[in-house]
């Protein structure tokens, strides 16, 4: 008997289609070390898609076409909903240049694995999330297409 894990049926990819390239002053300050930065922003980013913390929270920290996609993949979760915490399988993170720093996850909800990567670039001496790629979901929960799977083998 075969067991074949269900896939992801697309990837959404927010942010601009090429980031704008920005003069930085002399002298500028520089934001404080980005990986805590990213590693926060890859939570917070889990949280929300696992409907523990709601997508409001990401303001100032991500642009405003990512919060929307955030708010619009966000579960909706009645009040008083006990959830599981996402919990993080694997992280990574990276610096292309001095002035960007990618980082990616791949985490687990329940019986849903997500991945998820994102990009931060200092905007107004912060970190911001400038890009955000993750896995979407087929739309049927994970246990029903693992249930369907073992049926059809």
């Amino acid at each position: 008997m075969t067991v074949r894990t269900p896939r992801a049926a697309a990837v959404l990819r927010v942010g601009p289609a090429r980031p704008p390239l920005r003069l930085l002053a002399p002298g500028a300050p520089n934001p404080p070390d980005p990986v805590p930065a990213a590693r926060a922003a890859l939570a917070l980013v889990a949280e929300i898609l696992a409907g523990t913390q709601p997508p409001d929270r990401s303001a100032g920290r991500f642009l405003p076409e990512i919060r929307a996609a955030l708010a619009a993949h966000a579960p909706p979760v009645p009040p008083g909903a006990l959830l599981a915490p996402p919990r993080v399988v694997a992280d990574w993170t990276q610096r292309p240049t001095p002035h960007a720093v990618e980082a990616g996850a791949v985490v687990r909800t329940g019986a849903d694995v997500r991945a998820l990567a994102l990009r931060l670039e200092p905007l107004r001496g912060r970190w911001t999330c400038v890009a955000l790629e993750m896995s979407v979901r087929d739309g049927a929960p994970a246990a029903a297409r693992r249930a369907a799977a073992l049926r059809a083998a």
